[in-house]
């Protein structure tokens, strides 16, 4: 014991003598602790506990029930209600929901639907919820923050969002323009417990249903307020007989899980469990190999300072256990004084991006949850990264000739042959780990089947476990690379070729920097790769539903939201829309295209397409090689159009002599290769069955059906609003049903979002539920990601150049005097700077731009339908110009000149 306090004593001493080097280690150790309670607490906190999850969802009501299966059809769910099973289909009849609440229990119902709302300054489709959210009952579910509560039907609680979007205010008027028109009176906001920045509207119970021609929302919740709580096995007696039910005595002493039917019938499993292990894992890796690597570098820097100390040590008759215990206790000491202030200050950290947290997520977090285990475990992370990171530095120490330390020589530093060699071996087994299991995920891609759980898990096992084991050889390489630019430095100019042969001498100090360069900059370039290839497949297989830079507007207004057979359709004026849309946007000149009459029952009679031949079917299988399986997507305005040359030219934004010559002709032209075969495409026309009717009466209409072949000419039209364009002898010999179509509006430019909601706004005074659609084209997703995957891995790269360049001054400050003493320029220490964080910065992103290629190609390889798509700029970036911005901000922060000292002085 006392042998240990005296470690103790002896590392907590040289962590003063040397308060910037222990600063900085303990800085590395405490940001990813700090990271990790932070990510821990806001994670707990956000998993609410049952007592906050009954009074987010019921308030102060005992249970919500809700009709989910026919009677009979056994439903089992959890406890909580996350998720329910169906057994089978039951009788077919659903049961009434005011059925399922017990008798002496006051139900309060809640209704659910979506609605289109306007204001004079915005509009948007949001929900509808019919619920007295004021009844003291909900208190804690829902909340009133300001106005009143709806007295009647004309009156609308609205919540926070929604107001802030319509640009109204408490006691504005709002017009519900879809189901059906009606205007309502702001009476106050209401704000969700649980989703505060949702955006909905509350009215009392029954309001859509006075509204002309709108259907009142059916209840699909029953709160039941009750002194009784609703108990398991009520809760299981109302499964069988089509209910779910959340309950509040449910939530607080939840049953065992034998009692569960829910998991006898195979719900729940612990995969969700796993994924969160594993990722936690991963992630805390991550962080522990940075600091391994960095801090490992500083402890090495320590240890040199240290030498002169320990080299006594060892000729008083110190073994070399006692000198590896001295460097140990150093880390043992950094790592815990880290460990607490990451602790500490991720708490503080935790505390404070709440709001943050809430605002970007949208959702509440629960109280405070600090999990003491939890932070345990964080924390010891944290002091066994700062000890492992000094076990290489304290063997070094502990092998050195205390004579030649003593002399004041350092000696040279080589790397065995044996070493590279292995580094080699590893990282080519990895690699070919991570491409075996690419092949064999691209092999059940390309089959007919879906990969097993075993598949699953071993194909993953591959790519990661090879992609991790390439890295690990490559930072096993990283001190033959520097030694390798240090003999090839001979012919570089002094600066560089100092900064190459100072690293190759000191590679316990430069290997480590440059090799947590390196695993930052591989996975960031792993997953820019990746996110690369999958914008470029995204971007080659958008569908456009309509030429680029134009609108439309469809002349028929189609609304479902009645529950019956056939929709409520309405028809635009063309002239209105027309009208609407040229003093709304940057128009060039509006178009109607005819198109043929939307089918449904009570709609046409007859329905008619172009069917695809046999011979153009997909034969099965995954196989972009062979056009016949190439995905097609198709927008929402791909119908047949019926008209001439210039309907073609207005729908596809192009032509050709051979298309204009078929339409004059009276035949068709169709932009899918698949529908054509040679030079004809086959039109089928069938009656458009009932909505009641049998499979025999399906089949005898399908029988019936009359198929048509008429000449055709393909045209290469990616950018089309149609499918076709049929000539008006060839839709007369079809006996096609033509309605108005839409509008098509060629613009001058694209819209703002202001104009296109000022546009969508005009349309709707038109007709109730008009729709606008702008065609901007392919808009990448992923811009913000690749930026910022781009700034973290400069970041890093910054970092750990900065704390080895730092490193490096410190551990040459002789070396640094002899050269001024020897008649070196001032600027050369500055220049030497440079080009140290330059050498690190370099070759760990060259190394770990070549790592991350590994995963990368092992995804994308995977999918048949993506190919390698090289990130030029973000490479560049990474390659270049990151390790240009790490030397010219130390050559920047490095003083020209510096104190002559002596020379061996240790």
């Amino acid at each position: 014991m006392s042998a240990l306090l005296a470690l103790l004593r002896i590392a907590r001493r040289d962590a003063r003598r040397a308060r910037g080097r222990s600063a900085l280690v303990v800085v590395m150790v405490a940001l990813p602790v700090m990271a990790l309670v932070l990510g821990d607490v806001t994670f707990r906190s956000g998993q609410l506990d049952p007592d906050e999850v009954a009074a987010r969802e019921l308030g102060t009501t005992q249970a919500r029930v809700e009709v989910r299966a026919p009677a009979g059809a056994g439903l089992s769910q959890e406890p909580d209600l996350r998720s329910w099973l169906t057994r089978d289909g039951g009788t077919g009849e659903y049961p009434d929901l005011l059925d399922l609440v017990p008798a002496g229990a006051r139900a309060l119902t809640a209704a659910a639907s979506s609605v289109r709302v306007t204001t004079d300054a915005g509009s948007a489709t949001t929900g509808w919820q019919e619920v007295d959210a004021a009844d003291p009952a909900f208190r804690g579910r829902w909340d009133v923050e300001a106005g009143a509560r709806p007295s009647g039907p004309d009156e609308v609680l609205v919540t926070p969002a929604l107001l802030e979007r319509l640009g109204t205010g408490i006691g504005g008027a709002a017009q519900v323009v879809q189901p059906a028109e009606r205007s309502f009176t702001v009476s106050g906001v209401v704000r969700y417990a649980d989703d505060p920045g949702l955006e909905a509207v509350v009215a009392l119970p029954g309001t859509l249903g006075t509204v002309p021609g709108a259907t009142s929302p059916q209840p699909d919740a029953a709160y039941l307020v009750t002194d009784d709580p609703l108990t398991w096995d009520e809760v299981v007696a109302l499964n069988e007989r089509g209910g779910v039910a959340l309950s509040r005595a449910v939530l607080l002493d939840p049953p065992p899980q034998e009692a569960v039917p829910y998991y006898q019938d195979g719900g729940g499993g612990g995969r969700d469990l796993l994924a969160y292990v594993l990722v936690a894992a991963l992630v805390g890796g991550l962080a522990a190999l940075e600091v391994v690597l960095l801090a490992g570098a500083a402890f090495a820097v320590g240890a040199r300072r240290q030498a002169h100390a320990l080299a006594l040590l060892a000729a008083a008759g110190g073994t070399r256990r006692q000198v590896r215990l001295v460097v140990l206790a150093g880390g043992l000491v950094l790592g815990a004084v880290a460990a607490a202030a990451g602790v500490v200050t991720g708490l503080l950290l935790a505390w404070a991006a709440r709001p943050l947290v809430e605002d970007w997520t949208g959702q509440a977090l629960g109280r405070y949850d600090v999990r003491p285990l939890e932070l345990a475990a964080v924390a010891l992370l944290g002091v066994v990264t700062a000890v492992v990171a000094a076990v290489l530095p304290a063997r070094t120490a502990a092998r050195q000739d205390p004579v030649a330390v003593l002399a004041g020589r350092r000696g040279q530093v080589s790397t065995p042959r044996r070493v590279p060699a292995a580094a080699v071996v590893i990282t080519a087994a990895g690699a070919g780990a991570a491409a075996l299991g690419s092949a064999w995920a691209l092999a059940v891609n390309t089959g007919d089947r879906t990969a097993s759980d075993v598949e699953a898990y071993g194909i993953a096992a591959l790519v990661a476990g090879g992609s991790g084991l390439a890295l690990l050889g490559l930072v096993v390489l990283s001190p033959a690379v520097i030694g390798l630019a240090g003999r090839l430095a001979g012919r570089a100019p002094l600066a560089p070729r100092l900064a190459l042969r100072d690293a190759a001498r000191h590679r316990g100090r430069s290997a480590p920097a440059m090799a947590a360069v390196m695993a930052a900059v591989a996975g960031s370039t792993a997953i820019t790769l990746y996110v690369a290839s999958l914008d470029d497949h995204d971007e080659r297989t958008y569908g456009y539903s309509q030429p680029l830079g134009t609108a439309s507007a469809p002349l028929l207004v189609q609304d479902w939201s009645g529950g019956g057979s056939a929709p409520l359709v309405t028809e635009v004026d063309p002239q209105r829309a027309r009208s609407a849309l040229e003093a709304t946007l940057p128009v060039e000149a509006v178009h109607q295209v005819p198109t043929q009459e939307d089918c449904y029952p009570g709609g046409c009679s007859t329905s008619t397409w172009i069917e695809v031949p046999e011979a153009n079917l997909c034969p099965g299988g995954q196989a972009p090689e062979d056009w016949r399986c190439a995905i097609t997507y198709g927008g929402p305005m791909h119908a047949l159009a019926v008209g001439g040359p210039e309907v073609l030219r207005w729908a596809t934004g192009t032509t050709s002599p051979e298309a204009e010559r078929a339409l004059a002709e009276g035949g068709v032209v169709t932009t899918r290769r698949a529908e054509l075969l040679d030079g004809r495409v086959t039109f089928v026309s069938e009656e458009v069955a009932p909505a009641d009717a049998t499979e025999q009466e399906y089949a005898a209409i399908q029988a019936r059906a009359e198929r048509t072949s008429l000449p055709a000419v393909l045209l290469d039209a990616p950018q089309t609003a149609v499918a076709a364009v049929v000539s008006p002898e060839a839709a007369e010999r079809l006996g096609l049903e033509v309605g108005p179509g839409f509008l098509l509006a060629d613009l001058e430019r694209l819209p703002t979002e202001d104009e296109e909601e000022a546009a969508l706004a005009a349309l709707e005074r038109t007709a109730a539920g008009a729709d606008l659609h702008v065609e901007r084209g392919y808009v990448s997703r992923y811009g913000v990601g690749l930026l910022a995957l781009a700034a973290a891995a400069a970041l890093v790269t910054l970092g750990a150049t900065g704390v080895s360049t730092g490193l490096a001054q410190a551990d040459a400050r002789a070396d640094h005097a002899t050269l001024a003493a020897v008649g070196a320029t001032p600027r050369l220490r500055r220049s030497l700077a440079g080009a140290q964080a330059l050498v690190v910065a370099g070759l760990g992103g060259a190394l770990g731009i070549a790592a991350g290629f590994v995963p990368a190609l092992a995804f994308v390889g995977s999918d048949p339908q993506m190919t390698v798509v090289l990130p030029w700029p973000s490479l560049a970036t990474i390659l270049v110009g990151v390790p240009l911005l790490a030397a010219a901000g130390a050559w920047l922060c490095t003083r020209s000149r510096l104190p002559l000292v002596a020379r061996q002085a240790l």
